[in-house]
């Protein structure tokens, strides 16, 4: 496992452009998050008690932007970043010529 890809809002869209997370319900709909600029989603996608095991909560996707003539001024747009945080050191075993089998690496 080489990180973890994190999105960082920086522009609201006017309307949709949630981030949908399939494995997370709440009642019986998927969870969805609404962009909103100024605020960032921040989430771990591995287990804590297993940092090289995939946290399937956390597979999402970005549904579409969608605009309306209602309402008014620019086009709705969505801007993200994401940022990759590391656990462990990766770099070590990358130069060691170990990039797929981090989790066996012993400098």
């Amino acid at each position: 496992m080489d990180g973890s890809s994190e999105p960082a809002l920086v522009s609201s869209a006017r309307s949709s452009g949630a981030t949908t997370f399939e494995n997370i319900r709440v009642g019986d709909r998927p969870l969805l998050v609404l962009p909103k600029a100024g605020r960032a989603l921040f989430w771990p996608n591995t287990l804590e008690n297993a940092p090289f095991t995939t946290d399937e909560r956390t597979r999402h996707a970005a549904e579409p932007v969608i605009s309306s003539e209602d309402i008014a001024g620019p086009a709705a747009v969505k801007i993200a970043a994401n940022f990759w945080l590391h656990q462990y050191d990766y770099q070590s075993a990358d130069a060691a010529g170990c990039a797929d089998d981090v989790v066996n690496y012993e400098p």
